[in-house]
């Protein structure tokens, strides 16, 4: 696995999700996480590499609920 691509990649949508600027933009960032999420999931993964994935989708994942809170607010 390629991990600069990965964090590269994590850190890209990580800064999309922190730019919603509406409520229709979080249905994108949720399909790019699922993108994501496919992308990298391989079947020869090591147990550390698996776990890291999980926490960048994981955080990719609050931070969208974090974003839908936002704007169930205003």
């Amino acid at each position: 696995m390629n991990n600069q691509l990965v964090q590269s990649e994590f850190y890209k949508i990580k800064k999309c999700i922190k730019s919603v600027k509406h409520f229709g933009q979080i249905e994108t960032c949720e399909n790019l996480v699922e993108l994501f999420k496919k992308k990298h999931a391989e079947d020869e993964m090591t147990s550390v590499d698996e776990m890291s994935i999980e926490s960048e989708i994981r955080t990719l994942n609050e931070l969208i609920h974090e974003v839908k809170e936002k704007f169930s607010e205003l």
